[in-house]
C-alpha cells in the first residue's frame, strides 16, 4: 500500500490572553508522484477537534513551499510563535501567569496583586478560572490597552 509521506509539520500557536489557539500546517507528499498537499488545522489548544482543511492540492513541491511559507508568515505576522515543546498545552496557570506579569510591567495591578495572583496559582483548576475572570475584570476596569 502507497501512503501519503509527511514532508512538514509546523506547529504554531498563539496564547495572547484571552487566546489559546494552535495552527497547524502540513506539507504532504503523494505516492507515486512528485505532487504535495499542504493541509491545515486550527483550533483552541488541548481541543482534539481541530478545524481541518486543504488549502492546495496536487501542486509542485515548489508551489506547495511558498504556501507553506505563505502560512505561516502570516500567523507570525498575528502574532503566533512556533510551539515551545517546553510549554504544557493548555496550562491555565500558565496563561494567567504570563497575564498578570504583563499586567504588573503594565502598572496595571500593584505587586501585591501580582504576589497574591501568582500564590493563588497553585489552586485547583476551578479557583484558577475564577481567578481568570477576575484578571479579566481587573483588565476591563482600566484603560490599559493591549500593545
Amino acid at each position: 500500500m502507497n501512503a501519503n509521506k509527511l514532508v512538514e509539520n509546523h506547529h504554531l500557536y498563539c496564547d495572547n490572553y484571552p487566546s489559546d489557539k494552535v495552527y497547524l500546517v502540513s506539507k504532504i507528499k503523494r505516492p507515486l508522484s512528485d505532487l504535495y498537499d499542504v493541509d491545515f488545522a486550527y483550533g483552541r489548544r488541548g481541543n482534539k477537534n481541530l478545524n481541518r482543511g486543504t488549502k492546495k492540492s496536487a501542486v509542485s513541491k515548489g508551489t506547495a513551499n511558498a504556501i507553506v511559507n505563505k502560512l505561516i508568515n502570516s500567523k507570525l505576522n498575528k502574532g503566533y510563535r512556533y510551539e515551545d515543546t517546553g510549554y504544557q498545552l493548555n496550562d491555565p496557570s500558565e496563561i494567567y501567569k504570563k497575564y498578570c506579569g504583563r499586567l504588573f510591567r503594565e502598572k496595571v495591578i500593584t505587586e501585591e496583586q501580582y504576589d497574591k495572583i501568582t500564590m493563588m496559582l497553585g489552586s485547583s483548576d476551578e479557583e484558577i478560572q475564577g481567578l481568570g475572570q477576575t484578571i479579566i475584570q481587573t483588565k476591563e476596569s482600566t484603560t490599559w490597552e493591549q500593545h
